[in-house]
């Protein structure tokens, strides 16, 4: 049986991240006039554990995947994920119930999908699965998948490991205008651990784009990847980068480009993090505003009331003549703030950020919080989970009427399948 918690799934240092908790308590700013409403409270068999924000199509559907439930007989007791439509007067359909690997009396599935879903124009859902396909026997290495309109899924894609291939996607995709497709893998490649970043065309032919190899190129790489107008891609790894004595001797995590050309893709490391009062440990997919500047969180370094991993970091990145520069907008404090920053972040029209933190807010629960970063650095907690309605979020998306839509990977409902709760969709009106 496979450990399902994502402490197990990825690598050591991005666990502990997951796994921070702080006890330290410093009061925080509360937000005020917002609305918080549960849409939808998983309950195993049709879905638990969503670890990535839901994308909305023009009628004001959700649609999303779950890590686990669905069938629960696949991987007893936990499941091995779904795909779910939720509609605006939240009535949740189960659109595809994965079957996990290749078995004898089942076609080859994906199984735990953590990623979101993006579109395409004739309203294809397109996606990434952890585990399952039929490489890398016997619970295989993960997939990429396409839900089409008939509510079929059809794998393009079934990775096979290193050393030539990735494995065990975590983000999503991004689709360009041609349908091609993008992504990175957690693991596979040099050495069958560092990571890869491919390209996966309309009829499902892969590209290798690069092999991390864990210095100075990074490794572990946990983001969708981001175009800019020119075409370049831009992502995160969770460690590698600088090797410096901060982090464990394996590296703080990186900001990657990779850039087309002739001769393929080339990488290069746009910034390599420090640990300290600096980040740690990147998670979730970069923004990108009018004037190319990137945003995103670490998971770790800056304060450290968390301990000497860390609170988390809200970062900015700029271009300029000699490169990029690097400034900390935020550093978490652990306290009513939150702590553990995942799942990227999101900007409204007049440039407020918006994340999730994964751990503190609460005192009792530790449960995490939805924020709201100004441009002038001033953090206003916009929720603060306590369980019932959620714990530990995993993504937000912003609706062009400014409405906030999100997931949270635990708490909800107790009595499901999952020991903390089968996690919950939410949405925050302000």
């Amino acid at each position: 049986m496979k450990d399902h918690s994502r402490a197990t799934m990825l690598t050591p240092l991005f666990a502990r991240l997951i796994t921070l908790a702080s006890l330290a308590i410093v009061a925080g700013q509360p937000a005020h006039a917002q609305v918080y409403t549960v849409l939808h409270k998983f309950h195993g068999t049709d879905g638990s554990n969503p670890e990535a924000a839901p994308a909305i199509d023009t009628a004001g559907n959700l649609y999303g995947t779950t890590m686990g439930g669905g069938d629960l007989t696949c991987d007893l007791p936990f499941g091995c994920g779904v795909i779910y439509k939720l509609a605006p007067a939240g009535h949740l359909t189960v659109l595809h119930v994965f079957a996990g690997e290749s078995l004898a009396f089942a076609p080859e599935d994906g199984s735990l999908p953590m990623g979101g879903l993006i579109a395409d124009p004739e309203g294809n859902m397109y996606g990434t699965s952890y585990s399952g396909g039929d490489g890398c026997r016997p619970s295989g290495c993960g997939t990429v998948f396409k839900l089409n309109g008939q509510d079929k899924v059809v794998l393009l894609h079934n990775f096979a490991g290193g050393p030539n291939d990735g494995s065990a996607p975590v983000a999503g995709l991004l689709r360009d205008s041609a349908g091609n497709l993008y992504g990175s893998t957690g693991s596979g490649g040099v050495q069958n651990v560092f990571g890869s970043a491919f390209m996966l065309t309309t009829d499902g032919a892969e590209t290798m784009l690069h092999l991390f190899t864990s210095a100075p190129d990074g490794s572990f790489p946990q983001s969708a990847l981001t175009s800019d107008p020119a075409g370049n891609l831009y992502g995160t790894t969770a460690a590698g980068g600088s090797l410096n004595n901060n982090c464990m001797g394996v590296g703080c995590g990186t900001v990657y480009e990779l850039t087309p050309g002739s001769s393929g893709w080339t990488e290069t490391v746009i910034y390599s993090f420090l640990g300290g009062t600096d980040g740690l440990a990147p998670r979730g997919n970069l923004l990108q505003d009018s004037a190319g500047n990137f945003y995103g969180v670490t998971g770790g370094g800056g304060n450290t009331n968390c301990g000497s991993f860390g609170c988390g970091t809200v970062f900015e990145l700029s271009p300029g003549s000699g490169g990029w520069t690097e400034s900390i907008l935020y550093r978490f404090t652990g306290a009513s703030d939150g702590a553990n920053p995942a799942g990227g972040l999101v900007q409204d029209s007049v440039g407020n950020l918006y994340g999730i933190s994964t751990s503190s807010g609460d005192p009792t629960c530790g449960c995490g919080t939805v924020f709201k970063l100004s441009s002038s650095g001033v953090l206003t907690t916009l929720h603060t989970f306590t369980g019932p309605d959620g714990a530990r979020p995993s993504g937000l998306f912003l609706s062009k009427a400014d409405v906030l839509y999100g997931a949270a990977a635990a708490g909800g409902d107790t009595t499901c399948n999952s020991p903390n709760g089968c996690g919950v969709i939410f949405k925050i009106t302000q």
